[in-house]
């Protein structure tokens, strides 16, 4: 299976490892053999990773945060904004704002703090 391929099951199965898990046909403790022998990662950290990459993708198209937290399959917008500060150091209308300049002052009006060392950088 192409990673392209891992990335769209990913998307299709809400970035839940049990699903991804059924949907490969594997038990979540061979997904995760799997995941640990060629990603050096576990699957749950693997989707949290990629589904965080989704949402700075949606976010730099321009779509507001409810809309990007309904698309990754968030229950609540509040947990899609606690779960992308945790691991990126702003929140999502922070990065927005970041990624598009061109919005009013006021829309900006609070600065993304730095990463902090302890929050693992997110490479897409």
């Amino acid at each position: 299976m192409s990673s392209d391929d891992l990335i769209a099951l990913a998307r299709r199965t809400t970035y839940c490892v049990h699903r991804l898990a059924g949907a490969l046909r594997l038990t979540r403790r061979t997904l995760t053999r799997h995941f640990r022998a060629k990603l050096n990662s576990s699957p749950g950290d693997w989707l949290a990773q990629r589904r965080m990459c989704d949402a700075m993708t949606l976010l730099r198209e321009g779509r507001v945060v409810k809309e990007v937290a309904d698309a990754l399959g968030y229950h609540q917008p509040p947990q899609f904004c606690r779960e992308f500060r945790r691991r990126l150091g702003c929140t999502p209308s922070e990065f927005a704002a970041q990624q598009t300049p061109h919005l009013p002052l006021l829309l900006r009006t609070t600065q993304p703090q730095p990463l902090s060392p302890a929050v693992a950088p997110v490479r897409c």
